[in-house]
């Protein structure tokens, strides 16, 4: 009898106060990844792995105040496997834009919000259906999947969110 593997879930915290944020974070199996920085780009991949049927909720929070944040996330499994089991947190402060590329893969809702002086622009592929899109607040779903993306802008920064990105 052959018995399967389990993927452990990866648990990663990284806080900044002065200093840039640059690398891969894998995420997956019910683990947290959180980036706070207070000074510093964010300029992240992370690579979201699926670690079977019953895939446990994952949940991905980054927090900015002065610099940007530049997230691309992508699947680890292959192009196939869709990602709908994240659950996630982008927040910026101060005059730190977003700028959020997921794979054309993720499936859940998007809720992006932002202050009355920053832009906010969210875009998919043929999939993505909005139930609300105004100038500062969109709602959005793709999938049949209820996990939600967050996109909280609270500056002058402007919030661009995209479920098309491909490698």
């Amino acid at each position: 009898m052959r018995r399967e593997r389990s993927l452990r879930p990866i648990h990663t915290e990284i806080k900044t106060v002065k200093g840039s944020v640059y690398g891969h974070i894998l995420l997956g199996n019910g683990g947290y990844a959180s980036v706070d920085s207070v000074s510093g780009v964010q300029d992240l991949r992370v690579s979201v792995y699926k670690a079977g049927v019953d895939d446990k909720v994952s949940e991905l929070i980054t927090r900015s105040h002065i610099g940007d944040q530049v997230v691309a996330l992508t699947n680890f499994g292959g192009w196939k496997s869709s990602i709908n089991s994240l659950k996630a947190e982008h927040h910026s402060f101060g005059t730190a834009n977003l700028d959020l590329q997921y794979s054309h893969t993720w499936k859940g809702v998007v809720h992006a919000v932002s202050s009355a002086v920053g832009q906010l622009e969210v875009q998919g592929d043929g999939g993505l259906v909005f139930e609300k899109k105004e100038e500062h607040e969109v709602l959005a779903h793709k999938g049949k999947y209820t996990h939600t993306v967050d996109v909280i802008s609270e500056g002058t920064g402007s919030t661009c969110f995209k479920s098309w990105y491909t490698w």
